[in-house]
């Protein structure tokens, strides 16, 4: 059985699964309350399907780009578990699981996932077509100005969909005729998504990565950039 958390965005969900496809899930605000919330509603879920700790085989946790304090709190939470329960830890990249969602729906078309860094900024990923996306390229950090010519340049002429939590992609207007937005997803990925992508990884990941999983924030949070300090897990 596997404990799933997902707290990157503005909505924050934990799931567990079973080797059958079984799956219950719970939604939570993340906003100035994941710390607080998220141990109590993994307990809840587990609690009501009579999910002992103990019967945990992994945790899978979204390791971000993703707001800086979600990312902390699930990743901190989820590590414990595995280091309490001594099962594998499995970080799955937050771009990967919007990618993942868009392409049950547009599996055909390139997948541009566009993500909040900073006023001004985004995080870019680029995925090829495919029922289990690949990347492009790396994750990179476009202006607001910047980033269609960018991905022009990474999908070429072929169709494009846009997914994603990026505020402005409410708003994109003046996109190629081949480019479209799905309109369709959710406001942020699901856990049960984080832990699908997890189980491939299991027979290869060490218990032991819960003391080497990092949270990947690819731009520093404004505390780190005025301090000068690292808070990196």
């Amino acid at each position: 059985m596997i404990l799933a958390i997902e707290t990157s965005g503005e909505v924050g969900s934990v799931a567990w699964l079973d080797g059958g496809g079984a799956t219950a899930e719970r939604e939570f605000a993340t906003r100035q309350e994941a710390c607080r919330v998220l141990p109590v509603v993994a307990r809840d879920l587990l609690t009501e399907a009579g999910i002992p700790l103990g019967a945990l085989r992994a945790v899978g946790v979204s390791r971000g780009p993703g707001a800086f304090n979600g990312l902390r709190v699930g990743m901190a939470f989820g590590k414990a578990i595995a280091h309490a329960q001594r099962v594998p830890a499995v970080g799955i990249a937050t771009s990967l699981a919007w990618a993942a969602e868009t392409a049950v729906r547009r599996s055909e078309v390139v997948l541009a996932v566009l993500q909040p860094v900073r006023r001004g900024f985004l995080y870019l990923t680029v995925f090829a077509p495919g029922e289990t996306p690949q990347g492009l390229a790396p994750t990179e950090i476009q202006s607001e100005e910047s980033w269609r010519q960018r991905l022009a340049e990474l999908a070429a002429e072929r169709p494009v969909t846009l997914t994603g939590d990026w505020p402005g992609l409410a708003s994109v207007t003046e996109m190629p005729a081949a480019w479209r937005v799905d309109e369709d997803r959710a406001r942020s990925p699901r856990a049960t998504t984080i832990g699908r992508l997890a189980i491939p990884h299991l027979a290869t990941t060490e218990q032991e990565t819960c003391f080497t999983l990092r949270p990947e924030y690819i731009s520093p949070s404004q505390a780190e950039r005025v301090k000068g300090v690292n808070l990196g897990l």
